[in-house]
């Protein structure tokens, strides 16, 4: 993962996302697939704040998280610990793995390869995956599936209010498609003062945990509403991502040595559409001979 929303809002990031909700959805992908291609060791990528490479290793897997970001291998650390079978380590998707084939798996999920900046890079992460397990080994990507998205419309995905560093705090994250990329949109807005009476004044009361909840879009008129006075405070970061069709991503696996792939829509195994899925889910499977990674001509499972 990179990005500097990522680097700099790590607690923003961690609270938008249910990680419970998330990992009973995800798990039961990564148990079939793991089991059916006898994993050991898994290598998560663009691991962020690590919960899936937790999950991982309280199947009784050997796991490494990686990240460029030092402020999420931190948090990482932090939430899971450090210990036998499990170790965490800063680094970008795509430099190599100091051991190559030393995995069975390398995962790369959360939309994280939109943030290689360019598809020459993010070729390049999806061969140093390829590289990190050894043949026959599995990699999984997910993307979002940005052609299914409205061109030009910002889309409000999430409004949530959370105590960030002890002071109440709004959340907004949004999404913009522009062609064949997406900006996402966060804004950060200050409660602590007369924006957090305006806030109480729906009824609701701002939660003190670090949890965060939903907030019922109908409330965000009185939080902005001109007549309580006192100036909101806010912040705001803007992050580009990449769109991928779903052939581009099965050719960058195929240059990087995969011989056998299949893509879904969502999790766990939703048929994938090309104008309607959510997500772009690429499973590929390493070659099991050195000699074809170098070919395009694969038999290729879809």
């Amino acid at each position: 993962m990179s990005g500097k929303i990522f680097h700099q809002w790590v607690d923003v990031y961690d609270l938008l996302v249910d990680w419970q909700r998330r990992l009973e959805r995800e798990g039961p992908l990564f148990q079939r697939l793991f089991e059916q291609t006898g994993v050991r060791r898994v290598l998560d990528v663009a691991c962020g704040p690590g919960y899936h490479a937790a999950l991982f290793h309280r199947w009784g897997l050997e796991v490494e998280g990686a990240d460029v970001s030092e402020a999420m291998i931190q948090r990482a650390i932090a939430l899971h610990g450090q210990m036998p079978g499990l170790r965490w380590t800063v680094r970008a998707f795509q430099e190599p793995v100091p051991e190559p084939g030393y995995f069975d798996a390398a995962i790369c999920i959360g939309n994280s390869l939109a943030l290689a900046g360019d598809k020459t890079t993010a070729a390049e992460a999806v061969r140093q995956m390829m590289r990190a397990v050894r043949p026959g080994g599995l990699v999984v990507i997910q993307v979002l599936n940005l052609v299914a998205l409205p061109e030009g419309q910002l889309l409000w995905q999430k409004c949530l209010a959370a105590c960030i560093g002890g002071q109440p705090k709004l959340i907004l994250k949004g999404l913009h498609r522009v062609g064949n990329r997406a900006l996402v949109e966060l804004l950060l807005v200050d409660l602590s003062r007369g924006d957090r009476a305006a806030f109480e004044t729906s009824d609701q009361t701002l939660s003190q945990s670090e949890g965060g909840r939903a907030i019922p879009a109908s409330d965000l008129s009185a939080l902005f509403h001109p007549d309580h006075g006192t100036p909101l405070r806010w912040q705001a970061q803007t992050e580009q991502l990449l769109g991928f069709l779903s052939e581009e991503l099965q050719q960058m696996a195929r240059q990087a040595g995969a011989d056998q792939m299949i893509v879904y829509g969502g999790y766990p195994e939703q048929p994938y559409h090309a104008l309607t899925s959510q997500d772009l889910i690429l499973v590929a499977w390493r070659s099991q001979n050195p000699a074809e990674c170098s070919s395009e001509n694969r038999s290729t499972k879809i």
